[in-house]
């Protein structure tokens, strides 16, 4: 997605929206390695307190780039207090050329809103 007035004539694709693509590939990664099986309703919280993420800006997406990936590596997974959580290294390509790094973004399983229960009356 690319907006026109992101930057005055200059149509390029947000970076917020390359760091959403991190934040759910790092979502898929907690879900397939099962660290939300034992959760009734699971959300996600996607800043872990007291670490620090970084993010290098290299260039821009724009139109003219045909492929758009992310590539990451999972650098820790674990669990604490809060429950499971997995910390990685990410960059975000335009064709070959790679846009930008994050490096230490994280993302948490948290229990979420316990299901509510309709009661049925009858009359």
């Amino acid at each position: 997605m690319f907006f026109r007035a992101h930057f005055f004539q200059d149509p390029v694709q947000p970076g917020s929206l390359g760091i959403e693509a991190m934040c759910q590939l790092l979502q898929y990664h907690l879900l397939e390695q099962g660290a939300a099986d034992r959760l009734v309703g699971p959300g996600f919280q996607p800043v872990l307190p007291g670490r620090e993420a970084t993010w290098t800006c290299r260039g821009q997406i724009i139109p003219a780039n045909r492929l758009i990936r992310v590539d990451m590596d999972i650098v820790e997974s674990g669990t604490d207090a809060r429950g499971p959580y997995t910390v990685a290294d990410a960059s975000l390509w335009g064709d070959d050329r790679c846009i930008y790094r994050v490096r230490g973004p994280g993302m948490r399983v948290v229990p979420g809103a316990p299901p509510v229960r309709v009661r049925s009356s009858q009359a």
